[in-house]
């Protein structure tokens, strides 16, 4: 799909923080991603992406956030 990311800092097993860019922007944005650990052996997934250009880049973003968070589940799910 053309986007790319560079790592910026990793804290194992709880928090990854890249730059996130399209090549038709004109500025990185930051995209960070986040394990909670919640009671049973689960933990959310904490997703929070900074510097979009407009409400409508930031839908789009959600959704698509959403959908590989929703895709993460299912993997899951399966075993």
């Amino acid at each position: 799909d053309g986007y790319f990311g560079e790592v910026r800092t990793i804290a194992r097993e709880r928090r990854i923080r890249l730059f996130w860019q399209d090549p038709t922007w004109e500025k990185n944005t930051v995209l960070e991603i986040m394990l909670v650990p919640k009671p049973g052996k689960k933990s959310l997934i904490v997703i929070n992406h900074t510097g979009l250009a407009d409400v409508k880049t930031k839908e789009k973003f959600r959704v698509r956030w959403r959908d590989a968070v929703d895709g993460i589940a299912t993997l899951l799910e399966k075993g």
